[in-house]
């Protein structure tokens, strides 16, 4: 492919993330204060980190999404934390952002139970490794006690 076909690959991939973002509406997930998450970004496209600064469909695309979030109070306006929810929002927007929240919760609830459970397994190998390293400890005592009672034992 040559540079044109890449450029235009990237774009279309940050198009479709952008597609998927909105159907999914969990654009909170990747809300870094003024901005979308970079790193996110990137992971999920599958292109270094340079598309988005080198790549100006890519570039203009980012800017017209985060400018829209600002606009629907996604994302921060100039550093400015945007509100949760409206003094005088309306019930829908309440629940919306509480579902936000919740998903939230139940998203770095769920980091959490894998991380415990990633220790967890950690924690049963090195166990298991210690109950190994005892018991060839043991053998070697005793083949130490045998070559001493033996007289091969060399002491230095």
């Amino acid at each position: 492919m040559n540079q044109r076909n890449v450029a235009a690959e990237y774009v279309r991939r940050f198009r479709q993330w952008v597609d998927d973002r909105d159907a999914a509406r969990d654009w909170s997930d990747y809300v870094n204060g003024s901005k979308l998450s970079r790193a996110d970004i990137i992971s999920e496209c599958g292109f270094g980190r340079s598309v988005l600064r080198q790549n100006p469909g890519v570039e203009a695309a980012l800017a017209a999404l985060e400018e829209r979030l600002r606009e629907e109070g996604i994302l921060d306006m100039d550093g400015q934390a945007a509100p949760l929810v409206d003094v005088g929002a309306d019930v829908g927007t309440r629940n919306t952002s509480n579902k936000v929240i919740e998903k939230q919760l139940l998203k770095a609830k769920s980091n959490a139970d894998d991380r415990v459970q990633a220790l967890e397994e950690q924690n049963a190998v090195l166990r298991a490794q210690v109950t190994d390293l005892r018991n060839q400890l043991k053998q070697f005592h005793l083949i130490q006690i045998h070559l001493n009672e033996t007289g091969r034992l060399l002491i230095p």
